[in-house]
Formats: structure tokens, sequence, C-alpha cells
């Protein structure tokens, strides 16, 4: 239903929440909407829960997703990516998310919970 995001320029880091039944046009707007934010650094972090996501996306709409996503490296090259996922299947998701995106971040780790998530990312920042 939403994918939301805010910007900390301190941290350098993108924090993203999607909520409900997330659709790819929904996944679209974001990412456009990323790559013209001009606050984004070079190398910025990425913080992505999922953890109120309802509806998991097919197949075809992952693929596309990671294929926007390689795109959007081009105009924003981004750091590390913590993905927060609590429930299995969705869980099972982000491994997926982890195993495509892997050469696109600096690293890519999947989270049950924010706090290890943060934890992380705070690690040799």
């Amino acid at each position: 239903m939403t994918v939301d995001y805010r910007y900390d320029e301190f941290t350098n880091r993108v924090v993203t929440r999607c909520e409900g039944a997330v659709n790819l046009a929904e996944v679209t707007a974001h990412f456009r909407q990323l790559g013209r934010d001009g606050r984004l650094k070079p190398q910025c972090d990425v913080l992505l829960d999922l953890t109120f996501m309802t509806q998991l996306p097919n197949a075809e709409q992952f693929d596309h997703m990671i294929t926007m996503l390689e795109d959007l490296i081009d105009l924003v090259p981004f750091g590390r990516c913590a993905v927060i996922e609590t429930d299995g299947l969705a869980y099972e998701l982000g491994r997926m998310f982890q195993g495509f995106t892997w050469p696109l971040f600096a690293g890519v780790r999947v989270f049950r919970n924010n706090a290890d998530a943060n934890v992380w990312l705070q690690q040799d920042a």
C-alpha cells in the first residue's frame, strides 16, 4: 500500500519502509523519487524495512524491481543495505533480495529486527 522513505544526512542513510500490499507501481515511483533526490550522497547506506508488508511480489515483479535498482545505482551509488523482515516467507524474500543485489551494494544482510540492522550499519561507519 505504501513505500515511504526518509534520508538522514547525518548518517548518510536512506530508511525505506514498505507497508501493506506494495505494488510494482509504488516501487517504481519510489526508485524514481530516490533518483531525483539531490540530497543523497554517494555510498549512502539503505535500511529497508519489510516488516509490515502483507503481500510479496511475484517472480516477474521481483525481476523488474532488481532491474530498476540496477539502473538506479548509476545515479545513486549505494553503500550497504540492511533488510529487516521477521516473517518466515518474507524473510526468504529478503534472502533472495540479498542474493540478487549483492553486486549492487558494498554489503547486503537480512535481519530479523531493527536493532541488529542498525548495529551492522553503524559498524565501520
